[in-house]
């Protein structure tokens, strides 16, 4: 597994352009019918769902408490927010760089049973 951290401020590709024409069009939904108040979340979606090919759900907090319960207590790791890339080999050893052109330095070793 590996994960490379991009700059803040910088396109994060597709998910990014999603969340941004979601966002013009809840805009326009709004600007262009203000007459109607969009008093709650799923009364907004109704209204963008039709004019859109993006899936759209509504969560209430029992289902993110599910998700949430359903997560392993982890640790933070010091020094993460210095992290360009990180990486995890098959035996379990957590990798960390820097800067993309630095060697690898060990983090962790995890032990597999």
């Amino acid at each position: 597994m590996k994960w490379i951290f991009l700059e803040a401020g910088h396109g994060k590709g597709v998910a990014d352009a999603v969340g941004a024409a979601l966002k013009r069009k809840f805009d326009e939904t709004i600007a262009f019918d203000s007459d109607n108040s969009n008093d709650n979340a799923m009364n907004l979606i109704n209204a963008v769902e039709n004019h859109t090919e993006i899936k759209l759900f509504l969560y209430d907090s029992d289902d993110i408490k599910a998700v949430k319960d359903s997560i392993p207590a982890i640790r933070t790791v010091k020094g993460t927010a210095s992290f360009h890339e990180v990486f995890v080999t098959e035996d379990g050893a957590l990798y960390a760089k820097n800067l993309s052109n630095e060697k690898e330095r060990l983090l962790k070793t995890v032990i597999k049973k």
